[in-house]
Protein backbone atom coordinates (compact mmCIF):
# COMPACT_ATOMS: atom_id res chain seq x y z
CA UNK A 1 0.00 0.00 0.00
CA UNK A 2 2.85 2.85 0.91
CA UNK A 3 4.18 1.56 -2.49
CA UNK A 4 1.45 3.07 -4.13
CA UNK A 5 0.68 6.32 -1.44
CA UNK A 6 4.74 7.44 -2.04
CA UNK A 7 3.51 8.19 -5.52
CA UNK A 8 0.24 10.03 -4.49
CA UNK A 9 0.88 11.42 -1.40
CA UNK A 10 3.87 13.48 0.46
CA UNK A 11 4.47 10.97 2.98
CA UNK A 12 6.96 10.02 6.30
CA UNK A 13 7.93 7.27 7.76
CA UNK A 14 7.53 7.44 12.13
CA UNK A 15 10.56 4.65 13.23
CA UNK A 16 9.45 3.40 16.77
CA UNK A 17 11.53 2.48 19.19
CA UNK A 18 12.10 -1.49 19.52
CA UNK A 19 10.88 -1.64 22.64
CA UNK A 20 7.53 -0.63 21.91
CA UNK A 21 6.86 -4.79 20.42
CA UNK A 22 7.02 -5.30 24.33
CA UNK A 23 4.02 -3.51 25.79
CA UNK A 24 1.46 -6.10 26.95
CA UNK A 25 -1.27 -7.23 24.04
CA UNK A 26 1.24 -6.48 21.98
CA UNK A 27 -0.21 -8.13 18.26
CA UNK A 28 2.46 -10.06 15.50
CA UNK A 29 0.54 -10.69 12.15
CA UNK A 30 2.39 -12.63 9.54
CA UNK A 31 0.51 -10.56 6.73
CA UNK A 32 -2.03 -7.82 6.35
CA UNK A 33 -4.11 -7.95 9.03
CA UNK A 34 -7.57 -8.25 7.45
CA UNK A 35 -6.43 -11.21 5.64
CA UNK A 36 -8.93 -13.92 5.75
CA UNK A 37 -5.84 -16.14 5.82
CA UNK A 38 -3.49 -14.40 8.48
CA UNK A 39 -1.84 -15.42 11.39
CA UNK A 40 -1.69 -13.82 14.50
CA UNK A 41 0.16 -14.02 18.22
CA UNK A 42 1.46 -12.50 21.41
CA UNK A 43 5.48 -12.39 22.41
CA UNK A 44 7.58 -14.30 21.34
CA UNK A 45 5.62 -16.73 19.75
CA UNK A 46 3.99 -13.80 17.56
CA UNK A 47 7.35 -13.19 16.72
CA UNK A 48 8.61 -15.76 15.30
CA UNK A 49 5.76 -15.93 12.61
CA UNK A 50 7.28 -13.17 10.96
CA UNK A 51 8.94 -13.70 7.70
CA UNK A 52 12.15 -11.31 8.46
CA UNK A 53 14.07 -12.33 5.08
CA UNK A 54 10.18 -11.19 3.08
CA UNK A 55 10.15 -8.01 5.23
CA UNK A 56 13.23 -6.91 4.16
CA UNK A 57 13.05 -7.37 0.17
CA UNK A 58 12.69 -4.63 -2.09
CA UNK A 59 10.41 -3.51 -4.82
CA UNK A 60 10.17 -5.79 -7.68
CA UNK A 61 9.18 -9.17 -5.13
CA UNK A 62 10.74 -12.15 -6.50
CA UNK A 63 7.23 -13.85 -6.24
CA UNK A 64 3.62 -13.06 -4.66
CA UNK A 65 4.51 -15.03 -0.90
CA UNK A 66 7.09 -12.83 -0.66
CA UNK A 67 4.86 -9.62 -1.31
CA UNK A 68 2.14 -11.12 0.87
CA UNK A 69 4.88 -11.49 3.75
CA UNK A 70 6.42 -8.12 3.77
CA UNK A 71 2.89 -6.63 4.90
CA UNK A 72 3.31 -8.30 8.55
CA UNK A 73 1.97 -6.03 10.87
CA UNK A 74 2.65 -5.03 14.55
CA UNK A 75 -0.86 -3.95 16.12
CA UNK A 76 -0.77 -1.58 19.17
CA UNK A 77 -3.39 -1.98 21.39
CA UNK A 78 -3.40 1.67 22.74
CA UNK A 79 -2.35 5.40 21.31
CA UNK A 80 1.38 5.83 21.22
CA UNK A 81 2.66 8.64 22.49
CA UNK A 82 5.36 10.84 21.11
CA UNK A 83 8.04 9.76 23.35
CA UNK A 84 8.29 6.56 21.25
CA UNK A 85 9.45 7.74 18.58
CA UNK A 86 12.61 7.57 17.13
CA UNK A 87 12.47 9.18 13.90
CA UNK A 88 10.27 10.71 11.45
CA UNK A 89 11.84 9.34 8.51
CA UNK A 90 11.37 12.13 5.17
CA UNK A 91 12.66 11.29 1.22
CA UNK A 92 14.74 14.42 1.00
CA UNK A 93 15.87 17.98 2.60
CA UNK A 94 12.77 19.76 0.57
CA UNK A 95 9.98 17.32 2.11
CA UNK A 96 11.67 17.56 5.55
CA UNK A 97 11.33 21.57 4.66
CA UNK A 98 8.15 21.27 3.89
CA UNK A 99 7.19 19.11 6.74
CA UNK A 100 8.92 21.82 9.55
CA UNK A 101 6.97 24.95 8.00
CA UNK A 102 3.42 23.19 8.10
CA UNK A 103 4.49 21.67 11.78
CA UNK A 104 5.05 25.25 12.87
CA UNK A 105 2.67 27.21 11.45
CA UNK A 106 0.39 24.40 13.29
CA UNK A 107 1.82 24.77 16.70
CA UNK A 108 1.48 28.42 16.16
CA UNK A 109 -2.10 27.97 15.01
CA UNK A 110 -3.00 26.00 18.17
CA UNK A 111 -1.48 28.46 20.23
CA UNK A 112 0.60 26.01 21.76
CA UNK A 113 3.17 27.38 24.44
CA UNK A 114 6.18 25.72 26.36
CA UNK A 115 4.01 23.23 28.80
CA UNK A 116 3.98 21.42 25.16
CA UNK A 117 7.04 19.51 25.55
CA UNK A 118 6.55 16.70 23.50
CA UNK A 119 4.80 18.74 20.71
CA UNK A 120 7.74 21.22 20.33
CA UNK A 121 10.41 17.89 21.13
CA UNK A 122 8.82 16.48 17.75
CA UNK A 123 11.37 18.68 15.59
CA UNK A 124 14.28 17.29 16.76
CA UNK A 125 13.07 13.63 15.54
CA UNK A 126 13.07 14.75 11.99
CA UNK A 127 15.20 13.37 9.58
CA UNK A 128 16.32 11.97 5.81
CA UNK A 129 16.29 8.26 5.11
CA UNK A 130 15.93 7.52 1.31
CA UNK A 131 16.23 3.88 2.12
CA UNK A 132 12.82 3.57 3.57
CA UNK A 133 11.19 4.88 0.21
CA UNK A 134 10.74 3.03 -3.52
CA UNK A 135 13.77 4.52 -5.44
CA UNK A 136 11.63 4.02 -8.62
CA UNK A 137 8.90 7.00 -8.13
CA UNK A 138 9.12 10.86 -7.46
CA UNK A 139 6.46 12.51 -5.64
CA UNK A 140 5.82 16.02 -7.32
CA UNK A 141 3.66 19.05 -6.65
CA UNK A 142 2.41 21.66 -8.13
CA UNK A 143 3.64 25.11 -6.52
CA UNK A 144 2.57 27.92 -9.02
CA UNK A 145 2.19 28.48 -13.13
CA UNK A 146 2.17 31.68 -14.81
CA UNK A 147 2.74 33.49 -18.23
CA UNK A 148 5.42 36.83 -17.67
CA UNK A 149 5.72 39.19 -20.20
CA UNK A 150 9.61 39.21 -21.43
CA UNK A 151 11.68 42.58 -20.83
CA UNK A 152 14.21 41.57 -23.63
CA UNK A 153 11.67 40.15 -26.19
CA UNK A 154 8.02 40.38 -27.49
CA UNK A 155 7.57 36.62 -26.19
CA UNK A 156 6.25 35.83 -22.98
CA UNK A 157 7.76 33.49 -20.27
CA UNK A 158 5.74 30.34 -19.13
CA UNK A 159 7.28 29.98 -15.20
CA UNK A 160 6.27 26.38 -13.88
CA UNK A 161 7.07 26.67 -10.05
CA UNK A 162 6.90 23.41 -8.17
CA UNK A 163 8.32 21.05 -5.21
CA UNK A 164 10.35 18.63 -6.08
CA UNK A 165 10.77 15.54 -3.53
CA UNK A 166 12.73 13.34 -5.24
CA UNK A 167 13.36 12.01 -8.73
CA UNK A 168 14.11 13.33 -12.06
CA UNK A 169 11.37 13.80 -14.43
CA UNK A 170 9.95 14.72 -17.75
CA UNK A 171 7.69 17.82 -18.23
CA UNK A 172 5.60 17.70 -20.79
CA UNK A 173 3.41 20.92 -21.74
CA UNK A 174 0.66 20.65 -24.19
CA UNK A 175 -1.43 23.72 -25.43
CA UNK A 176 -4.81 23.28 -26.75
CA UNK A 177 -6.95 25.28 -28.02
CA UNK A 178 -11.17 25.24 -27.68
CA UNK A 179 -11.63 25.76 -31.61
CA UNK A 180 -12.46 22.46 -33.49
CA UNK A 181 -9.80 21.08 -35.96
CA UNK A 182 -6.79 23.20 -34.22
CA UNK A 183 -4.19 20.86 -33.46
CA UNK A 184 -2.35 20.90 -30.15
CA UNK A 185 1.11 22.10 -29.54
CA UNK A 186 3.52 19.53 -27.19
CA UNK A 187 7.24 20.36 -26.30
CA UNK A 188 8.77 18.23 -23.32
CA UNK A 189 11.52 19.38 -21.24
CA UNK A 190 13.86 17.49 -18.07
CA UNK A 191 13.70 18.64 -14.80
CA UNK A 192 16.71 17.36 -12.43
CA UNK A 193 15.34 17.08 -8.28
CA UNK A 194 17.78 20.37 -7.71
CA UNK A 195 15.70 22.29 -9.70
CA UNK A 196 13.01 24.09 -8.75
CA UNK A 197 11.28 25.21 -11.41
CA UNK A 198 11.39 25.84 -15.19
CA UNK A 199 11.16 28.89 -17.45
CA UNK A 200 10.32 28.76 -20.97
CA UNK A 201 9.82 31.22 -23.51
CA UNK A 202 6.79 31.20 -25.36
CA UNK A 203 5.83 33.17 -28.43
CA UNK A 204 2.99 35.67 -28.21
CA UNK A 205 0.61 34.26 -30.79
CA UNK A 206 0.99 30.84 -29.47
CA UNK A 207 -0.95 32.22 -26.13
CA UNK A 208 -3.50 34.10 -28.13
CA UNK A 209 -4.61 30.80 -30.12
CA UNK A 210 -3.98 28.63 -27.30
CA UNK A 211 -6.02 28.95 -24.69
CA UNK A 212 -5.57 26.25 -21.99
CA UNK A 213 -2.42 24.50 -21.07
CA UNK A 214 -1.99 20.52 -20.06
CA UNK A 215 0.98 19.64 -17.48
CA UNK A 216 2.15 16.39 -17.46
CA UNK A 217 4.79 15.11 -15.27
CA UNK A 218 6.48 11.44 -15.96
CA UNK A 219 9.26 9.44 -14.65
CA UNK A 220 10.33 6.58 -16.89
CA UNK A 221 7.95 4.29 -19.12
CA UNK A 222 4.46 4.82 -18.12
CA UNK A 223 1.32 7.07 -16.73
CA UNK A 224 1.89 10.84 -15.72
CA UNK A 225 2.58 10.88 -11.51
CA UNK A 226 0.73 14.28 -12.09
CA UNK A 227 -1.17 16.11 -14.46
CA UNK A 228 -3.06 19.17 -14.16
CA UNK A 229 -4.63 21.61 -16.55
CA UNK A 230 -4.78 25.86 -16.32
CA UNK A 231 -6.47 28.41 -18.18
CA UNK A 232 -3.26 30.77 -19.67
CA UNK A 233 -3.48 33.84 -18.04
CA UNK A 234 -0.67 36.85 -18.49
CA UNK A 235 1.22 38.41 -15.47
CA UNK A 236 1.60 41.48 -15.21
Amino acid sequence: MAYYREMEMHIFYIKAKIELCTVDEVVFVDRNATANDQKRGFGLMGLELLDFEAIRSDHPYPNKIVKIKKQAEVLIPRPVDIDWFDALSFRSKSSLCYARHRLENLIKHLQLDNRHKSIQGIFEKLEVDESLFCGSHAYIERHEIKLIKSEASQDLILELRIREISGNVEIILEFQNQKPNMPSLKDSYELSRTASSLKVSIKKECVENYQILDVFLRQGIGKPILQFREKLRISQ
